[in-house]
């Protein structure tokens, strides 16, 4: 989940050339899909709050296709536990351990000089916990205690059920700042996740089918998909740079087709990731996010005024300013309110003098951006080369290219679903520059959107 755009590409200036729908599929054609930025192809769904504007399957997509939605799971958990929140049962600012009588704050083990002050259900939602994601990081960035982590989480998940998993990262996820310090990426929406399971008194699986994917209709929704349902599913590719030594790459194909996800465990229902469904299914809960919580049926699940506060800023309107998280050993810098989502260097021109060394953690991130509640809100438009009218709207990408977008104000919401493992790559250009990102294909749908709206 690492990406970013270039605030120096010139595309946002050429997006308000286009006059039509047409141009667009044309451009995005061109630029996304000959390129073979997406080489297994890419559904674009544009809507407003009574359902589709604009669709076009490219490349090898079909229609009804099942799409794997990884990290856009985070959207879903985050609904019901403001669900929940709606309905009396709980607090953001109650403390995890509140409902989770095995979350051990005081307990867990510690990075030098943090005192694992309680994480609130805030916290979990915005990504400021002060927990990691314990998965494969580099030496450089991580300690010897993530890294025992990260053996141990790789362990458990194999195994776990939901409060399994949640038990363990409650107890032995080791802190690495204070709570509300920074914004770290994690999987703590998996601990929010169980404590749906114990405030409602349902499986979280059953849950969302019965307070969400059943009321708005999601037909295929589901973490555990049929066989006939991954007949469905698109053929996903990695970019064999990604995975393989540089020594190898002359070898090997540019790209290599792997699994799509079907959970991380057999039996693991997850909080961060796992979802699957249609686009039929995620363009009906992107309107009935556009509609402030209800379906244009008038089906309500949602408040509007929680639709609302999840996409205001939740820590104060601060900015999310390289090095994008939290990084043992790198400093903010000066002007920075505190650090958010990581960017390589290979896809960005850093400040002189960075401490960055050559790598920063995973995530998906263009500057301008602020944390809502399970979702970045593009804060400042011209920071994130955004057209003026699309300041304020929220989103976020899960590991597969899937982008998913929505602005109750505008009442515009853009989809692009791509199976292309990790938004952080796109067409090759001179020297091996990325010269276009698959997040970067999202960027210029939410500009085309914004202008054609208009049209």
């Amino acid at each position: 989940m690492l990406s970013v755009v270039d605030e120096t590409d010139d595309d946002w200036g050429s997006i308000t050339t286009l006059g039509s729908w047409d141009d667009f599929d044309d451009f995005f054609q061109q630029k996304y899909i000959d390129s073979e930025c997406f080489a297994s192809g890419c559904t674009v769904v544009v809507t407003n709050a009574d359902g589709v504007v604009h669709r076009r399957r490219f490349g090898g997509h079909k229609d009804g296709s099942i799409f794997c939605v990884y990290s856009v799971t985070k959207i879903v958990t985050t609904i019901a536990c403001l669900q929940l929140r709606d309905a009396g049962k709980l607090r953001l600012d109650d403390p995890l351990s509140t409902h989770l009588p095995y979350w051990l704050d005081e307990a867990r083990p510690t990075e030098e000089g943090v005192s694992a002050t309680p994480i609130t259900i805030r916290h979990a939602l915005n990504h400021t916990s002060g927990l990691g994601y314990y998965a494969s990081l580099d030496k450089v960035l991580t300690s010897p205690l993530e890294r025992a982590a990260a053996k141990a989480k790789s362990k458990i998940a194999k195994t776990a059920d939901l409060a399994g998993f949640s038990n363990w990262l409650g107890r032995d996820g080791p802190a690495l700042f204070e709570p509300g310090a920074h914004f770290g990426y994690s999987d703590v929406h998996t601990a929010v996740a169980h404590i749906v399971e114990r405030v409602s008194g349902m499986g979280f699986e059953a849950y969302l089918q019965q307070h969400i994917f059943g009321p708005l209709g999601m037909v295929d929704a589901t973490f555990k998909s049929s066989e006939a349902q991954r007949a469905r599913f698109n053929t996903l590719r990695v970019d064999t740079s990604l995975i393989a030594p540089s020594c190898c790459l002359p070898c090997l194909p540019r790209f290599i087709p792997i699994k799509q996800d079907l959970n991380e465990a057999p039996n693991m229902v997850r909080g961060d990731g796992g979802l699957k469904g249609s686009m039929e299914d995620w363009v009906k809960l992107n309107c009935c996010l556009l509609n402030g919580g209800a379906s244009k049926d008038g089906v309500r699940i949602l408040s509007s005024e929680s639709v609302a506060e999840m996409c205001t800023s939740s820590v104060g309107g601060k900015e999310l300013t390289a090095p994008f998280t939290y990084n043992r050993g790198a400093t903010m810098q000066p002007d920075a309110a505190m650090p958010s989502f990581g960017i390589h260097p290979a896809f960005l021109e850093l400040p002189s003098g960075a401490p960055l060394g050559t790598r920063c953690r995973w995530c998906s991130h263009w500057p301008g951006q602020t944390v809502g509640l399970g979702v970045l809100v593009a804060q400042d438009a011209a920071r994130a080369t955004l057209l003026d009218r699309a300041a304020g709207i929220a989103w976020w990408v899960g590991m597969g290219s899937t982008c998913f977008g929505f602005h109750p104000e505008a009442k515009v919401g853009v989809l692009v679903y791509g199976t292309h493992a990790s938004p952080l790559g796109g067409a090759m250009g001179g020297k091996g520059r990325k010269t276009t990102t698959r997040l970067g294909a999202f960027r210029d749908t939410i500009n085309a959107a914004f202008h054609l709206d208009r049209q």
